[in-house]
């Protein structure tokens, strides 16, 4: 247990801390404290101070700057840098109507004199910045903490990070913000993170770009996100990892529609990948529309943790859109996809079906045995999927037109891991008339081969031969030898052949 010990009035103060336990056999314990105390200063901008650079110069460590209402700009409103210094700069009355204009000359604030998580920015809408990284803010071996900001119209250089970059050991906080149409010549369309680990929560990322990485890229870093939006970005899909970086911790977070692919770097586990529904996205409103997933729990489209996801609640009612159902697929961690739906009129469907495939243009398998009850919300859950595959899902009416009708486009679950070669147990065994037998075809296999064997090592059927490349097939096997003859009641042995691996299979065939 941590006690900390802060006396509000200046000079020594002692005192005594008393903890008695539910136990009565644990008794009481008495710790003597002492410490010395100082009076945390407020200073307000412009009252105090005529800008929030001379703010920043005046405050001492554990004072607030409190900035009001207004627009900042100008030289000593922008290139702001706390020099050590664990103050706080706040906005009296919030981002929306306190916002920096950097102008285009400089970015807003700057940490690189090892500040912690006592450092804070909070409550700014930040414009108009430009720097080679971090065009808005820069941090290096810092960690503080940025929350409740707005970042927008923002753009780096070569060195990336459109809004935000941190680097070599930097571990900033970076909660409740919004970032909105910020670029980057390279890599980070809103954050850029280089061997540091930042903690992105509840963040809502729209309309960011850069060739790499539109929404966030990580190069060496092990980052955090959670309860966040990453949707609608442009450039080189939504989150980018490279030079060596661990698997990043993403949950509990929406990601859509990022051109260049939803890629989270191989972890999938508990994200939604659907429209979040903003109820103004291209005026750069992006509250939540009454139906949308993003919201917590309550409502038929509230999301499967009951938490907000993106750094803003509801704005306004149900959205009005084309697609009248909502669907998406969760792949959870045990490893199956979770698909689900909502539908606003039932009156004229008597169910559902699910097909899958592996492309997003087809072909695509219906995979539920029995028809789907009509119910909204509406659940799924698919356990036939393997790794190192994407797959695709198409929810169809029942009954629709003769082949039922397609009420939303395809979403995709990637799978991570490797495909290794497998030979399932074949379908049925014992068989009589017909069995079939599903194989796993690793990547890189080359030619692939399914035969028949009978107990004497005898050649009695090739199911299949080709280089079909990675992934799940069937072969059928009807009972026949090379010649079309009905082969004889006894036992026989399937073998899959793909590259190196060689694996065998153990059936009978009766009569």
């Amino acid at each position: 247990m941590a006690v900390n010990f802060a006396p509000s009035d200046e000079g020594v103060a002692v005192g005594t801390l008393t903890i008695t336990s539910d136990d009565p056999d644990e008794g009481v314990i008495e710790v003597a404290l002492e410490g010395e105390g100082s009076m945390a200063h407020v200073w307000r901008v412009p009252g105090d101070a005529p800008t929030i650079g001379a703010g920043i110069d005046s405050a001492a460590a554990g004072d607030v700057v409190l900035v009001a209402p207004g627009m900042y700009a100008g030289e000593h409103n922008r290139g702001l840098d706390f020099g050590g210094k664990e103050i706080a700069v706040i906005s009296e009355a919030g981002a929306e109507s306190t916002i920096i204009d950097c102008g285009e000359q400089d970015r807003g604030f700057r940490f690189s004199s090892g500040e912690s998580s006592v450092a804070t920015v909070r409550g700014f809408t930040i414009v108009n910045g430009r720097a080679d990284m971090g065009g808005a803010i820069y941090v290096h071996g810092s960690s503080p903490t940025i929350t409740d900001c707005v970042f927008s119209g923002n753009g780096a250089g070569g060195g990336g990070g459109g809004a935000i970059y941190c680097a070599d050991g930097s571990s900033p906080t970076i909660r409740d913000c919004g970032f909105y149409e910020n670029t980057s010549d390279d890599r980070g369309g809103a954050i850029r993170s280089s061997f540091a680990s930042p903690s992105i929560l509840n963040c809502t990322l729209v309309y960011n770009g850069a060739p790499l990485g539109g929404g966030v890229a990580c190069n060496g870093s092990t980052f955090t996100i959670a309860n966040s939006v990453v949707a609608f970005n442009v450039g080189g899909g939504a989150i980018l990892c490279e030079g060596g970086v661990g698997i990043p911790s993403i949950s509990h977070s929406c990601i859509f529609a990022n051109a260049g692919g939803d890629s989270l770097c191989g972890n999938y586990h508990d994200n939604l990948f659907v429209d979040p529904l903003f109820c103004g996205m291209a005026q750069g409103n992006l509250t939540l529309c009454e139906n949308s997933p993003c919201l917590p729990s309550g409502s038929p489209w509230g999301n499967p943790w009951g938490e907000l996801i993106g750094a803003y609640g509801q704005g306004c009612g149900s959205c009005d859109s084309p697609v009248e159902i909502s669907f998406y697929a969760v792949l959870s961690a045990s490893g199956t996809v979770t698909l689900r739906w909502t539908v606003s009129d039932l009156s004229f469907i008597d169910g559902f079906d699910i097909y899958r495939g592996t492309s997003s243009t087809g072909p695509f398998a219906k995979i539920n045995e029995q028809m789907l009850l009509a119910a909204s919300p509406g659940e799924y859950e698919d356990g036939t999927v393997w790794p190192g595959t994407t797959f695709w899902y198409q929810l169809m009416t029942v009954p629709g037109d003769s082949e039922g009708a397609v009420v939303e486009s395809p979403v995709s679950v990637a799978i991570p891991g490797r495909l290794a070669a497998a030979l399932h147990a074949p379908q049925p065994n014992p068989f009589r008339g017909e069995t079939s037998v599903e194989f796993d075809v690793p990547p890189d296999a080359g030619r692939v081969k399914v035969t028949v064997y009978n107990i004497r090592g005898q050649l009695v059927r090739v199911l299949f031969e080709g280089a079909p490349g990675s992934g799940r097939y069937v072969a059928l096997w009807d009972g026949r030898d090379l010649r079309g003859t009905s082969a004889s009641s006894g036992v026989y042995f399937m073998m899959l052949e793909a590259g190196t691996s060689v694996k065998t299979r153990k059936l009978l065939l009766v009569k």
